[in-house]
């Protein structure tokens, strides 16, 4: 589009003036922030790959020289430099993860950091960091589904070594101390809906256990309260970043998280609804029928829109919360039907083996009465 191009040529012109040294941090921080919230435009637009490559191409140039002037920066541009690089998808360049997080760690000792800013800087590097690693089991694409803001998966699995190159330069030890540092200075007493989600999420991409004192007496005591408040996004991703440690809350938590979840289930993505179901079933709730029914009806609404991941998760969600004793044949086949549409089996290859069993799961339990064992194992390639 226009758009992108114009971007495009006026980023190239900044990132000549700051390599001229003529640009200083608040310059850099509002053209990467509007340079990202351009690209967001044009993926939501499905705007052609050269476009969308092409300002990755310029965000990536721009990046390069944000390194020496990123402790000059204020926090709040350090949070949009952070979060137009994890927006774009760009690869960090060299020096940049390390830099940032310095800075950001003295911002925190210095007590200059909101809320906002804390859990923004967490979001951006669990997303810069990009582990794509199974915790117990768990892929952490499948929580992308959950979250508006997060980078599209192939991005993520594009620039996966990438990321990796860049873990090492930024060490274990340095970035744990990092997050140490970032949840001392962290009051989840006075915390939105979602920084609260937002910290969560990004401790569980990080792969951080902040320990059950943190967790019990911190986050979910003072999420609980708000529950009712949080959107069908920050459910889900709460609900997920609790599975990934194998955390049970205690049960007041787990019936309010519940009927947050029952409120929000028809205006829930597929992705969001999908791992709401599969949080439920993780996370030891007790759902009712009037739940259960509820849940499944919204995903037969919605059920030819799911991806392959989707149908893996909260497909094997509604197996396991027993949906097969409680629904009507004609609700149970809209949702088994899906798992034998041309566009499913084709895109089963792209599946973990975690998942393509859950598929089988869902598969065998949610059978109509009328499918015998056989027909469904046939629907996996079995």
């Amino acid at each position: 589009s226009k758009t992108t191009t114009t971007t495009v040529r006026l980023l190239e012109a900044i990132t000549a003036a700051t390599a001229a040294g003529m640009c200083d941090p608040q310059t850099l921080a509002v053209a990467a922030d509007s340079a990202a919230d351009v690209y967001r435009s044009s993926r939501e637009q499905q705007q052609d790959s050269n476009s969308k490559h092409g300002l990755q191409a310029s965000m990536q140039q721009l990046m390069q020289h944000v390194v020496p002037i990123l402790h000059s920066c204020t926090s709040q541009q350090l949070l949009m430099l952070l979060t137009a690089a994890a927006s774009t998808g760009v690869q960090p360049p060299d020096g940049f993860l390390l830099a940032a997080v310095q800075h950001a760690q003295m911002l925190a000792q210095q007590q200059q950091l909101s809320n906002r800013c804390i859990a923004g800087m967490l979001e951006a590097v669990a997303k810069l960091q990009a582990h794509v690693v199974s915790v117990t089991g768990h892929d952490y694409a499948a929580a992308t589904a959950a979250s508006v803001s997060l980078p599209q998966q192939k991005q993520l699995q594009q620039h996966h070594c990438a990321a990796n190159r860049q873990h090492q330069e930024l060490t274990r030890p340095q970035l744990r101390q990092w997050i140490i540092t970032m949840l001392r200075a962290f009051s989840a007493e006075s915390a939105l809906p979602d920084e609260l989600t937002m910290v969560l999420w990004s401790l569980a991409v990080l792969e951080y256990h902040p320990g059950l004192a943190w967790l019990n007496k911190l986050w979910l005591q003072h999420s609980q309260q708000q529950l009712p408040r949080f959107t069908a996004s920050q459910l889900a991703s709460a609900g997920w970043a609790l599975t990934v440690p194998n955390h049970k809350p205690f049960k007041s938590w787990s019936r309010a998280w519940t009927e947050a979840a029952r409120s929000q289930t028809a205006a829930a993505s597929p992705g969001q609804l999908s791992l709401l179901l599969y949080a439920a079933v993780t996370l030891d709730c007790h759902v009712d029928k009037s739940w259960l029914l509820g849940a499944a009806v919204a995903a037969a609404n919605s059920i030819r829109r799911w991806s392959a991941r989707d149908l893996s998760l909260g497909l094997w969600g509604l197996a396991q919360l027993g949906l097969r004793a409680v629904a009507d044949v004609e609700l149970l086949e809209a949702l088994w039907s899906q798992l034998s549409a041309q566009q499913t089996v084709a895109a089963m290859p792209e599946l973990s083996p975690h998942q393509l069993l859950q598929m089988l799961q869902a598969v065998v339990l949610l059978r109509p009465p009328a499918a015998p064992v056989s027909a469904a194992a046939a629907v996996v390639g079995l």
